[in-house]
């Protein structure tokens, strides 16, 4: 071997510098940055999962657009491959792709030969079974939108979610007849309303029951005058009502291709050309205008203002933490303080009252707690308690009650919530009674049944 190839083999000097320096280098950034490495270790596979299935359903999702494709086209599809399988399994019943298939078609036909027509609303108050979802996939076969209503809606609320979009009819399950009745019996339901009854009966007169008269309607696909589109309106989805009375958002085919194919993300991929205009709530532009935030990162941009509090960790999982304002969450459910507070004026014809979210240990969110002036010891509990039955769902009637002779108020007369907040329903350092809401009336918060809340014993 020559003298000269030997020493080429020697390291210089600035090369065993600049290999140093890079050793320190990536030393000192796994160092500095090692919570980062880790996390992107972790999250790896479910990033790379994520992006493959994304890419997926964006693929699904642009030749549903192309081909106008409508959630109607899917379902056939669907069951031009599998008629014999079953679709849904329901309490002691079976029932084939082929069978619902059937039944979508005979709702869209019967409907369609009373004259209801693409655009028109028709209002569904159901139990969970499978004549829901055939009701609004068979409505959404001749254009017409299904109006997807709250079951734990009563009185006023039920009245302004089927007034909102101009329900032209209702279909409504045997189990919710008591909530039907009192609007049919107030005045305020005059369209045609629709009972799916498991027994064939119908507690109210001027219902129509379904099954029969779906007896002789087409098993035939039906054909709308108007062509169903992939952008037009598939149905309405109600908020909670958080600042006051539900509001319907719009939700439409392309809409449901989009969840199906991957949620929100998919509206980053896809761009303008799928999905234009954010949709907002039907029938109220002022509503729709308080969501919506104007210039928060750079002028000229648009953000929803969704009213929850979220944490998100290191992993980039989001959590819910709490909402904004004169509202809680309870059982999942957003409640507006604002409308509980009036319906308990309504009943209690009392002046002052306060409605507000106390935590309970063990349970996410907060339970509702109203407080009430009554100096003169003259409230009616039962009537209070008979009355938010009846006229608000579940979520919202107040769990904890506290009967107080004055609330302070602030410098502009307005009442006080946050000491009253703070304090919650601890019986052991308020002096005002407080009572609780067991078996469909108030009962007066004892220790022994304080502490079973406290402890979880007793399931809310």
């Amino acid at each position: 071997m020559s003298k000269e190839f030997i020493l080429s083999l020697v390291p210089t000097p600035l090369s065993n510098v600049l290999r140093t320096f890079a050793a320190a280098t990536v030393g000192y950034f796994v160092i500095v940055h090692y919570k980062i490495i880790g996390i992107v270790l972790r999250t790896l596979r479910r990033d790379l999962t994520g992006i493959i299935r994304l890419a997926k359903g964006l693929t699904q999702l642009v030749v549903a657009q192309l081909r106008n494709k409508t959630v109607g086209d899917a379902f056939n599809q669907t069951v031009a491959r599998y008629p014999s399988k079953i679709c849904f399994y329901f309490e002691d019943q079976k029932w084939t792709f082929k069978e619902i298939h059937e039944l979508t078609n005979k709702i869209g036909n019967y409907f369609s030969a009373q004259g209801f027509k693409k655009g028109d609303v028709v209002g569904i108050f159901m139990e969970n079974c499978p004549q829901y979802a055939a009701c609004w996939l068979g409505l959404s076969k001749i254009g017409v939108v299904s109006a997807l209503v709250n079951t734990n809606l009563r009185m006023e609320s039920l009245k302004h979610s089927l007034d909102i979009v101009k329900c032209k009819a209702v279909i409504y399950s045997e189990e919710l007849s008591d909530a039907i009745q009192d609007l049919v019996t107030g005045g305020d339901l005059s369209v045609p309303i629709y009972s799916y009854s498991k027994t064939g009966n119908v507690a109210i007169s001027k219902a129509i029951e379904m099954s029969s008269a779906l007896k002789s309607a087409s098993t035939e696909e039906p054909v709308s005058s108007d062509k169903v589109n992939f952008t037009d309106n598939l149905f309405y989805i109600y908020t909670s009502g958080t600042t006051g009375l539900p509001k319907a958002a719009t939700f439409k085919h392309a809409r449901y291709f989009m969840a199906s194919a991957g949620g929100h993300s998919l509206h980053d991929l896809v761009g303008d050309h799928i999905y234009k205009d954010f949709q907002g709530y039907a029938g109220s532009t002022t509503k729709t205008e308080q969501k919506i935030a104007r210039n928060v990162i750079r002028p000229g941009d648009l953000v929803f203002r969704s009213g929850d509090q979220m944490v998100m960790d290191e992993l980039g999982y989001f959590y819910f933490r709490d909402r904004f304002g004169d509202t809680f969450r309870w059982k999942g459910e957003n409640v507006s303080t604002t409308e509980v507070e009036s319906v308990i004026t309504s009943i209690t014809q009392l002046k002052d009252c306060i409605v507000y979210g106390v935590q309970i240990p063990g349970t996410e969110g907060r339970a509702g707690m109203a407080a009430i002036v009554d100096p003169s010891a003259s409230l009616d509990l039962g009537v209070l308690a008979s009355g938010v039955q009846s006229k608000l769902p579940a979520y919202a009637r107040p769990l904890f009650l506290r009967l107080t002779k004055q609330i302070e108020t602030t410098g502009t007369f307005k009442l006080k919530k946050l000491d009253m907040q703070k304090e919650g329903f601890d019986i052991l350092s308020i002096a005002d009674p407080i009572y609780f809401y067991q078996g469909g009336k108030y009962v007066r918060l004892a220790v022994p049944l304080y502490h079973q809340i406290l402890s979880g014993d007793l399931r809310l």
